[in-house]
């Protein structure tokens, strides 16, 4: 399967071209999807913020008008354009800016864009709001309690406090951390289950 993963930088899916024989080079995301079972023989990676909405009719397929929707479904059309067959859109939801009501609203509008673009470009597609933090999915992993509650500016922190330092760090953990202790809860959670 060659799948097209999306997130926000280093961590979340690693570096253009990245390899197996360099395990940080290809990301939390792709280790956790080799854990989950999902075969892919190639991962093409886009960065969240080179996704630009400008250049996006998602407007005419009916998507909401959020940002987040419309980027979903940009990278869907973009994994289509790159030959891709399947999508992971992983975003970190982050505490500030919106109350949780409105961005509960966003993640059910970001499910509706991925549903939408899951059905007009016919590939699976996974869309899921980190929450707070990617990192925090990997201190979740190590089993700090309640991780994913802890603001995005204290991830580093309570990282470090686990011993986690650089992006290796994040990657040795997502590889090899168990599954079965997830708190069901967070978002890590979900996106396991999808």
């Amino acid at each position: 399967m060659r799948v097209f993963v999306v997130g926000e930088g280093l961590h979340d899916i690693g570096v253009r071209g990245g390899h197996r024989d360099d395990p940080a080079s290809l990301g939390v995301v792709r280790w956790l999807l080799d854990r989950l079972g999902v075969p892919i023989e190639q991962q093409v990676t886009e960065k969240v913020s080179n996704l630009k909405a400008r250049r996006l009719g998602a407007h005419r397929h009916g998507i909401p008008h959020e940002i987040l929707c419309k980027q979903v479904y940009r990278a869907a059309e973009l994994a289509q354009r790159h030959g891709c067959n399947g999508l992971v859109f992983v975003r970190d939801r982050d505490r500030r800016g919106p109350s949780d009501t409105a961005k509960r609203k966003v993640q059910r509008q970001v499910e509706v864009a991925q549903d939408r673009a899951s059905a007009d470009l016919g590939m699976p597609i996974v869309a899921v709001l980190a929450q707070e933090t990617i990192e925090a999915w990997v201190l979740e992993l190590s089993g700090v309690p309640n991780a994913w509650q802890i603001p995005k500016s204290s991830t580093k922190e309570a990282a470090r406090a686990q011993g986690i330092h650089h992006a290796d760090d994040y990657v040795d953990m997502s590889r090899t951390a168990p599954l079965d202790t997830l708190d069901r809860r967070g978002s890590l959670a979900a996106f396991t289950a999808a």
